[in-house]
């Protein structure tokens, strides 16, 4: 069986974080299928970056004359150089990837306009992953991140007839930015989905209200955690050789917490400081390791000189799998303060390496966690954050066989072989097999 994954966001060698769950569950999915995927880059605007080149040449204010001029411009040099028609065929991580390439003559700033721009661009890739071995899909999986990839599903079967899987990832609906003027778009998507997965039910209940109605045919399907993450953990064999056992850590070590997201206001950093700042300040063998990239990056690092603790959070910048893996293997705890989430992959990262995790309840972590694999705490609530670091660290767990008896609560092998049953690849495809079987029926 082919299948083709849409994806919302771009993809391409240099760039492959933002489709990563897309990246994942293709490789997952080969074992099985004939997989490839569909992304698209949607450009800036040629009218706007020519209006712009002209102001800065003749100094001159706006005018729409400049507007027209530049968008016949535009259109006349997108159909002499044939750009319009660009589709790159890429290899990325063992997975073929059609990506194609849309220009806004005026900007995207009109969410119908940037929708179709987004899916002329996608059927032209479209049409050329169908020329190739192995012939058309027999399945489009569709993954919103926000509706985009949906919008490209439903124009593919109006056209084709192909039967598509539509997965909501999207934060937009929480955020109360998800546009008014495509809510119509949406509710075809769904409608016209042969199924249609939400990764949580708090993102399900959010869609159903940004849509106005109830969704009783949606299923819940949570994300798969990177076959990376399953790859054993770095160990010692115990006496027996029977089980997979945690390296003993060195007497006296630091204590290290880790965070791994975008540096932006959503993701709760400037939240985790504080506390962190509160609840340790004064014990300098406590790390804080803040691993991303993002629009917060200065202004987290001035906050951590103004309380003093500049020396104990060390900001790790954009890390790839590998080193996330290596870094989470070498820390104690995981903490995911974030204002909202949808899902959080990271946790489910974490917990595969045997890594308890502090998160909040922010619509995908409650649904996830229970006491054996850490703690829940409210968003946006500071002491209970500053509590929950603190019961973290007295509570060692066995990772630390310095600590004393009665201290451990959090088993490495209970919450790495949790993660695994419940989140592991092996589960995903059984589940994917069962779910695309029952379209093509």
């Amino acid at each position: 069986m082919k299948v083709l994954i849409i994806s919302s966001e771009p993809l391409d060698p240099s760039n492959t974080l933002p489709s990563t769950f897309e990246l994942t569950q293709a490789q997952i999915l080969s074992r099985q299928f004939d997989v490839a995927i569909i992304s698209v880059r949607s450009d800036a605007s040629l009218t706007g970056m020519g209006r712009a080149l002209l102001r800065k040449l003749l100094g001159r204010q706006e005018d729409k004359t400049y507007a027209t001029i530049f968008g016949h411009m535009s259109r006349a040099f997108l159909h002499c150089t044939g750009l319009r028609k660009v589709v790159r065929k890429h290899t990325i991580e063992g997975i073929t990837v059609y990506e194609g390439i849309g220009y806004h003559f005026r900007g995207p700033g009109n969410p119908v306009a940037a929708l179709n721009v987004w899916v002329e661009a996608g059927m032209r890739a479209f049409a050329e992953a169908a020329q190739h071995p192995g012939g058309p899909p027999v399945v489009v999986h569709a993954h919103g991140r926000f509706l985009f990839a949906g919008a490209l599903a439903l124009e593919v079967k109006r056209k084709y007839g192909f039967p598509y899987v539509y997965t909501d990832h999207s934060t937009f609906y929480q955020r109360g930015i998800a546009p008014a003027a495509l809510k119509d778009v949406l509710g075809k998507v769904v409608d016209n989905a042969s199924r249609v997965i939400m990764v949580s039910r708090s993102l399900l209940s959010h869609v159903e209200g940004y849509l106005g109605r109830p969704l009783p045919e949606a299923v819940i399907l949570p994300n798969v955690v990177d076959t990376l993450f399953e790859s054993p953990l770095p160990a010692r064999s115990p006496a027996n050789g029977q089980s997979e056992l945690p390296a003993p850590p060195p007497a006296n070590r630091e204590f290290i917490f880790v965070n791994v997201a975008s540096l932006e206001h959503k993701k709760g950093q400037d939240l985790l400081i504080r506390a962190f700042a509160k609840a340790f300040r004064s014990n300098p063998s406590i790390k804080l390791y803040l691993c991303g990239n993002g629009p917060l990056a200065d202004e987290l690092k001035a906050q951590c000189r103004q309380l003093g603790i500049a020396e104990s959070v060390e900001f790790r910048g954009w890390l790839s799998k590998p080193e996330v893996m290596a870094v989470l293997d070498g820390s104690d705890f995981f903490v995911l303060p974030s204002r909202m989430e949808t899902f959080g992959v990271v946790v489910i990262e974490a917990l595969a390496r045997g890594i308890p995790v502090i998160a909040t309840r922010s619509g995908g972590p409650e649904y996830i966690l229970d006491p054996s694999l850490g703690l829940l705490i409210e968003p946006d609530d500071e002491a209970q954050l500053e509590q929950a670091l603190e019961q973290a660290y007295s509570g060692r767990a066995l990772q630390d066989p310095q600590a004393p008896p009665g201290r451990a609560k959090w088993d490495p092998q209970t919450i790495r072989q949790t993660a695994l049953k419940r989140y592991g690849s092996d589960e995903f495809l059984k589940n994917m097999v069962t779910l695309y079987n029952s379209v093509v029926q």
